[in-house]
């Protein structure tokens, strides 16, 4: 199995969709590990989960990259901060995870699953990362398993 990963800085502070995974049409992909710290001291509650509806038309999306850029390995799997209709929030408000990151900024969470386990993304779905009230900007990473 390939691992891919990305750095990104979100630039939504009001409740709605932050980040958007998003995988090609034929490409099936593991979430493996989400790091999120904030950067600003602002409190900060966020949820992870399948949107209700997916993002339409991401404004320039960013490929993974490879761990290992020596295996020839690609990436279906890209990240949109933007996009012409937002994704919604999860039907029925059912989030994988939730966490509040208190305004001190020394603060993270970091989401892990053990190796060949992780949230499956089944080609041309999604997975978002929301704001679930006004915060801050959040750095993280991501990494992905195919």
């Amino acid at each position: 199995m390939s691992r891919f990963s990305q750095a990104f800085r979100t630039t939504n502070t009001s409740a709605g969709a932050a980040i958007e995974f998003i995988a090609g049409s034929a490409d099936r992909a593991r979430l493996v590990e989400l790091e999120l710290t904030i950067t600003s001291q602002v409190d900060t509650a966020v949820g992870l989960g399948f949107p209700g509806a997916k993002g339409i038309t991401p404004t320039s999306p960013v490929a993974f990259q490879s761990e290992n850029p020596g295996d020839g390995s690609t990436c279906g799997i890209s990240s949109a901060l933007a996009w012409v209709t937002a994704p919604t929030t999860p039907t029925n408000g059912y989030y994988f995870r939730r966490a509040f990151i208190p305004a001190a900024q020394q603060f993270r969470v970091r989401w892990s699953w053990p190796e060949g386990s992780g949230l499956l993304l089944l080609p041309s779905t999604s997975l978002a990362l929301f704001l679930l009230a006004a915060g801050a900007a959040i750095d993280g990473y991501a990494v992905f398993e195919e």
